[in-house]
């Protein structure tokens, strides 16, 4: 298994357990969502759907197993994706290096929530 994969399987055991599955559907590793702005299907790692509603993301959660921080232009393209997929609540972006003191400016001041090596690794 790539170590991108473990990472994310690593974030999803993190999150699975803090949503009751009984209202709540974790998918793990990289499932379509519809993009409303592309019209087009597109790959999110980690996606939480209410039982209730299963056709639009609740939180969508994005995982970069890299070995750098993260830069601005990441965070703009996550961006770019959670404007396309419109999840209803939140956005998260994880890197276990953490984000770069810019990234995370930009990140905080577009309601992405970003977590760094405090996950699992």
């Amino acid at each position: 298994m790539r170590d991108s994969k473990k990472y994310e399987l690593a974030v999803w055991s993190d999150v699975y357990f803090q949503f009751p599955s009984s209202d709540y559907v974790v998918n793990p590793a990289e499932r379509e969502v519809y993009g409303f702005l592309s019209e087009s299907k597109r790959e999110i790692d980690i996606s939480i759907f209410e039982r209730k509603n299963t056709s639009r993301p609740i939180i969508i959660i994005e995982c970069k197993n890299y070995n750098r921080k993260l830069h601005i232009k990441d965070i703009e393209t996550f961006i770019g994706m959670r404007d396309d997929i419109k999840p209803t609540e939140k956005a998260i972006l994880c890197c276990p290096e953490g984000f770069s003191k810019h990234a995370q400016t930009r990140a905080n001041s577009s309601n992405i929530i970003s977590l760094g090596s405090s996950l699992s690794s």
